[in-house]
């Protein structure tokens, strides 16, 4: 069947794909977006753009709205998008227990977070994403990802792809001369009355070795009730993205129209990079945007934890102090939970006055500058540092630097 790119590049025109069609100019672009479902393609590789354009469609509450009377039924949209290398980990992930974050900042690869639930995962351009966006009381996980599965079984041969009971993608293969189950897609939801989306990776070609190196956590001494990952062996499908990303397009179509859809065809939305905003709301999308880039969202929101020092200087006195950060990635102590292990009663007291001095403080490479003032107060007060305490203060100097 043909397929009909829109765009709203210049003038807005339409052709089918593989002929060249004349332009027709649209009329009107977010403000007057009609009730047709729509499959969305967006093409930035910019994880931020990508999310804060999904974000919008969340909120898009008149677009999904159930009609009044049942008359005419909500529309569902489908969105297709990839990303430059980067993890993005679920909205209530503890950011440093489940990436290396110092390989990220190595490598140059963002560290997104998500607006759903679930796990981390790494995204890179042969890993393709996947949204469903539907009426929050229409929205069926399984059937989303029963269809992803029909649509995939006839391009991987003779090996077999089911859906999980985590709503995610299973496919068998041989490990040695073991046939095996190897997770091919994770998902994620975020749900509400008014609109639901359910997204998923599908891993085509993805480096499986970057993938590997950087989901592991930055420090081993990490404490949180943060939501960890489960961990699963992974394959991929060893198909070309673009293959399964057009099959998906063409096979949207027909699912959507056959799902108690609107009856006339969905469209099918181009969207370049810089110009997601005029499908959207302009300015609830550079709103989103900024959150999705500033630390406080990335970092600041991963659940409260403690970290042991010792992982910083080895020969930390007393070696059990921990640095306990609040939800918002304040810093709320310095703490020993073994008081009677510390040495001398001066150190009680440098380590309550450090505690003071850091209280509320972002965790992140800012606070060099409040322990550098600290410490000349300090020597002030009560002379030099002693080597203990200039070890503690080095430690958490090597905290920050990874914050």
């Amino acid at each position: 069947m043909p397929v009909w790119w829109f765009s709203c590049r210049g003038p807005w025109y339409f052709c089918a794909v593989g002929a060249k069609a004349p332009r027709f100019p649209l009329r009107g672009c977010y403000a007057n977006a009609s009730s047709r479902s729509r499959v969305i393609l967006l093409e930035s590789g910019d994880i931020f753009r990508n999310l804060a354009f999904e974000a919008c469609l969340y909120v898009d509450n008149a677009r999904f709205a159930s009609r009044q009377g049942g008359s005419s039924p909500h529309p569902t949209d489908v969105l297709l998008w990839r990303s430059n290398p980067c993890v993005v980990i679920g909205r209530f992930q503890n950011a440093w227990q489940e990436v290396n974050v110092g390989l990220l900042r190595q490598s140059l690869w963002p560290l997104a977070r998500r607006q759903s639930g679930g796990g981390a995962v790494f995204h890179d351009p042969d890993n393709l994403n996947i949204s469903f966006v539907q009426n929050g009381r229409s929205l069926d996980r399984e059937k989303c990802m029963t269809f992803l599965r029909d649509v995939l079984q006839p391009l991987v041969g003779k090996r077999v792809v089911h859906v999980g009971k985590r709503y995610d993608l299973w496919m068998s293969g041989i490990d040695g001369d073991e046939l095996k189950q190897f997770k091919i897609s994770g998902s994620a939801s975020k749900l509400s009355s008014k609109v639901s989306y359910h997204h998923c990776t599908l891993l085509c070609n993805t480096s499986l070795k970057c993938l590997s190196r950087v989901l592991v956590p930055t420090f081993k001494t990490l404490k949180t009730k943060a939501t960890q990952s489960v961990r699963s062996e992974v394959v991929n499908l060893g198909l070309d993205v673009e293959v399964v990303q057009h099959a998906i397009i063409e096979q949207s179509l027909k699912w959507i129209q056959t799902d108690g859809r609107p009856s006339s065809i969905p469209r099918i939305v181009r969207i370049p990079e810089g110009e997601e905003a005029l499908h959207v709301d302009e300015k609830k999308f550079g709103r989103e945007l900024n959150q999705l880039r500033s630390w406080s969202w990335i970092y600041g929101s991963s659940p409260a934890f403690q970290l042991s020092l010792a992982e910083f200087e080895p020969h930390l006195i007393p070696s059990n102090l921990q640095l306990l950060v609040e939800r918002n990635g304040r810093i709320q102590s310095v703490n020993c939970p073994s008081p009677n292990q510390i040495p001398e009663n001066s150190l009680v007291t440098f380590l309550n006055a450090l505690s003071v001095a850091l209280q509320d403080i972002e965790c992140r490479t800012h606070i060099h500058g409040v322990l550098d003032h600290f410490c000349a107060q300090w020597a002030f007060q009560t002379g030099e540092l002693t080597s203990e305490q200039q070890t503690i203060v080095q430690a958490v100097h090597k905290a920050a630097d990874m914050f």
